[in-house]
């Protein structure tokens, strides 16, 4: 079928989505990073293709709260929530919007770890957790990367309020000690620039059924063919 788009209530939200149902294979649910959307992906045709992927089943991506074409609301009394799981709330709405019981997840950066949390709370429908380059763990954002944000905020699709909501309104959360509740989850790490070191690799050894891939070199994983590859690759073998 062809690629959608594709919108969903949260609340008092409306959640922008991709969606592409293509065979009878492995579903796919992508997260995007803290300031990325659903756009940064359907130009894969790993994911999302013309041609009909039969390797795949269903293929989402989403827009977080904020970004892309999942806007805020315009009425300043109404208080949106940009915690965890607040944001997992948005990935929640469109899973049971489009009716997925079984599904891979494909994490980006702080998608990955909210892809983590995410499997933590529901283990019975993930079959498997691909982590592209991120630790497990949510840090916060703090007042140099706002203003960082916002020195370049025409970059990114984003609304313009979003770095300011996230400083204060998002609060860090960690996951490590949480590892041992998924442990046997196959469990996919794409390795780039923030997992190039030891210490942070580390935080993940607690998870005893993981694969590691080096990517690139950046931080931007999956602009990789070969990455992409290899998500798939990881998802076919692990239903084997």
């Amino acid at each position: 079928m062809p690629l959608e788009f594709k919108k969903v209530k949260n609340g008092q939200l409306t959640i922008s989505y991709a969606i592409q149902r293509h065979g009878e294979g492995p579903n796919l649910v992508i997260l995007p990073g803290a300031l990325a959307t659903k756009w940064d992906y359907t130009g894969f045709d790993e994911f999302f293709s013309k041609d009909d992927n039969k390797a795949l089943g269903t293929v989402i991506s989403l827009d977080f709260r904020g970004r892309g074409e999942s806007e805020l609301p315009e009425d300043e009394k109404v208080k949106i929530g940009f915690s965890v799981d607040d944001h997992l709330s948005d990935v929640a709405a469109v899973i049971d919007e489009v009716g997925l019981n079984s599904f891979y997840i494909v994490g980006h950066s702080f998608g990955a770890a909210l892809g983590l949390k995410y499997a933590i709370n529901n283990r019975d429908k993930v079959l498997g957790l691909i982590v592209g380059d991120y630790v497990p763990f949510c840090p916060p954002f703090d007042s140099n990367w706002k203003e960082k944000i916002e020195k370049r905020v025409g970059q990114f699709n984003i609304h313009p309020d979003l770095p300011s909501l996230l400083k204060d309104g998002f609060k860090p959360e960690g996951f490590v000690h949480q590892l041992s509740e998924i442990d046997g989850l196959p469990l996919l790490i794409i390795k780039g620039q923030f997992l190039s070191n030891d210490k942070a690799m580390k935080m993940w050894s607690a998870m005893r059924n993981t694969q590691v891939f080096d990517g690139p070199k950046d931080h931007d994983v999956y602009s990789s063919d070969q990455t992409r590859k290899r998500v798939l690759n990881f998802c076919g073998a692990s239903l084997a």
